[in-house]
């Protein structure tokens, strides 16, 4: 730790060395630095502490986070700035908003990064809300006190976590509103708020906003790239991820890795595009990124949607680590291949390697159930998963076991089970409902199925439809006849089906856009960018 010429003696010694860990990520020797210091009997001071307890941070441990609290109390430094911002962060880190807030409220003379300590705490324990709040509480503070107004005062990192909050609240307004903060205090330049502020924008839908955003960037780095490829597949837009991939990989700048890779399976996955997907594939292996959890699970997702569902197995089978998202991949795409057994078979090795299911791992499994009609297995697993896996039933449990009661028949206990819900039923759930009466022919249950549809989607046409055709089994012209002109008088019309046909691993509203992508994409590979 020491070397012959360091004095032992001296704090500011020890306070480099604990510095210089801290700085290295080596935490517990730091920590145990801090430790000998004590032994020596000798006095910290307030730069020793700051680094001591950004250690604790690091290491997520509370309780020797508190000791060091209680030393910063002992020689009198708890308010000291730089140490009760150090102590905000600890808090909240290790989870207990609630001491990081009252130690927040005493500090008497704050700064930027208190104040940027306990904004960033609330949205790494995802309470954007009230890092919104205190955010705007900030700004009011400003405003009364004049020598508190600088520019200086809130910075980029700042203005990162408030933008951080934005995207957890999804609230458009006031994403505008720090967006024109940012741009009055000529934060944009910064890389890391354009790339904060994108994604905000994008996770309240204003994908359109956010691409703008992103043009705007003067310098975009592997983050930015990889967050617009993302945002675009999320939500759904796989030809603008493409463009966005084909715009990267032109650019020359910015070289692909493994989220780059994973956003592009799942654009790949949500199009249908099946042959890009297997360029995505050559890539990944050429990169020896198989073994990513996240990419090797984004491979599985992809051929199971892609109607692949042999090469998805032989891809999980490959992989040497599984997460709950590698099983939940192969259980949710055997459950759509109709392919029942074989996904239960797999929930049943997950569940005995010890990893465990998850909200969405029951979704697979009760929507495999539903499909297969398997109701012994569904009712099973759906009691099970509060009790054994601690996984509080949400609306998609409910609509599955809907679903799964209404085909096999049992519509007045699917209807009770509806009743027992402890969240409000959705569309969905009584959609499952009113089209298993028209399966059954159960008229009195489809008349309330339906008078619940029509409150909660009025302009959907379909759900007249069901109920003109219940109706019609039972004789009942008369109500059939109501039903046509009810939907004539709220101007509703019966959607025409349509049918997708592949070609060449392609969907027909995906060639225009993904052809061009796919001869793009060899060429990448050929050239081994």
């Amino acid at each position: 730790m020491f070397n012959k010429y360091v004095d032992k003696t001296s704090v500011s010694s020890w306070n480099s060395i604990i510095a210089d860990l801290a700085r290295s990520g080596d935490s517990i020797e730091a920590l145990r630095a801090f430790s000998s210091m004590r032994k020596l009997n000798l006095f910290p001071n307030r730069s020793t502490f700051p680094c001591t307890i950004k250690s604790c941070s690091a290491l997520f441990d509370l309780r020797i986070g508190m000791q060091a609290h209680q030393q910063a109390f002992i020689f009198g430094f708890e308010y000291d700035v730089f140490v009760s911002s150090a102590l905000v962060d600890m808090y909240s880190k290790c989870g207990n908003l609630s001491d990081a807030r009252a130690l927040f409220d005493e500090i008497p003379h704050r700064n930027v990064v208190s104040w940027t300590s306990m904004i960033a705490g609330y949205v790494q324990n995802g309470a954007g809300y009230e890092a919104i709040c205190l955010f705007k509480d900030l700004l009011s503070e400003e405003r009364r006190n004049a020598w508190f107004e600088d520019d200086n005062f809130v910075d980029s990192v700042m203005v990162g976590s408030v933008l951080s909050a934005c995207s957890r609240v999804c609230w458009k307004s006031v994403t505008e509103g720090v967006h024109g903060f940012v741009i009055k205090r000529g934060f944009e330049r910064f890389l890391g708020v354009g790339n904060t502020l994108m994604d905000a924008y994008a996770k309240c839908g204003k994908m359109d906003v956010s691409r703008k955003v992103f043009d705007g960037m003067d310098e975009k780095d592997a983050f930015s790239w990889n967050s617009m490829i993302s945002e675009y597949a999320q939500n759904g837009l796989s030809a603008e991820a493409f463009h966005v991939f084909s715009d990267m990989m032109k650019s020359g700048k910015v070289t692909c890795n493994a989220v780059t890779l994973s956003a592009m399976l799942l654009a790949c996955a949500n199009s249908g595009a099946l042959q890009v997907g297997k360029c995505i594939h050559d890539q990944v292996i050429k990169m020896a990124l198989e073994d990513n959890v996240v990419v090797g699970t984004s491979i599985i997702d992809m051929y199971c949607k892609c109607g692949r569902i042999e090469i998805a197995r032989k891809a999980f089978d490959r992989m040497r680590e599984k997460n709950v998202k590698s099983w939940t991949a192969l259980v949710a795409g055997y459950g759509m291949h109709g392919r029942a057994k074989d996904a239960m078979e797999v929930f049943y090795n997950m569940v005995r390697s010890g990893v465990r299911p998850n909200y969405i791992t029951f979704v697979s499994v009760l929507a495999s159930c539903s499909h297969a009609g398997l109701l012994k297995e569904g009712w099973h697993w759906f009691n099970r998963m509060k009790c054994e896996f601690n996984v509080e039933p949400g609306i998609e449990h409910y609509s599955c076991m809907v679903d799964l009661l209404g085909r096999a028949g049992y519509l007045n206990e699917a209807y009770e089970l509806i009743k027992e819900m402890k969240v409000s039923p959705d569309f969905i759930i009584w959609g499952s409902l009113l089209a298993a009466c028209r399966i059954h022919k159960n008229v009195e249950l489809g008349e309330i199925s339906a008078r619940k549809l029509f409150e909660l989607d009025p302009s959907n046409c379909g759900y007249y439809v069901l109920l003109s055709n219940i109706y019609a089994d039972a004789g009942r012209w008369d109500d059939v006849e109501r039903m046509r002109v009810s939907m004539k008088s709220h101007g509703l019309l019966k959607t025409p089906a349509f049918s997708i046909v592949e070609l060449k691993g392609l969907t027909p509203e995906a060639c225009n856009f993904i052809w061009p992508l796919f001869v793009m994409v060899n060429l990448y590979l050929e050239h081994d960018v």
